[in-house]
């Protein structure tokens, strides 16, 4: 799907790999990828989170151009992720 910010995204709910993060985005003028899980206010990640936890970081780059995030919805309340979305997606 596109957004109005030239950005696409992949949503994953209910299918796809047990643990992959929850949603996909990749910029569509910019080589970024963010890669998002989304929990409420007292989630936590499972077992099978972490594992892709553990394989992100190991696939990521410093100041390359895909980032991993686990957000809440203090994240939301406290605009980190419309810092993000707007202006921290930048590589």
């Amino acid at each position: 799907m596109t957004r109005k910010d030239g950005s696409t995204y992949h949503a994953t709910p209910l299918a796809g790999d047990k643990g992959f993060p929850d949603l996909s985005m990749v910029h569509k003028t910019r080589p970024n990828l963010l890669i998002v899980e989304l929990k409420s206010d007292t989630g936590r990640l499972d077992e099978a989170q972490k594992e892709w936890w553990v394989d992100l970081e190991r696939a990521s780059v410093p100041g390359g151009p895909f980032r991993y995030y686990i957000w809440n919805p203090d994240h939301w309340r406290d605009g980190t992720i419309k810092t993000i979305l707007t202006e921290g997606w930048k590589v």
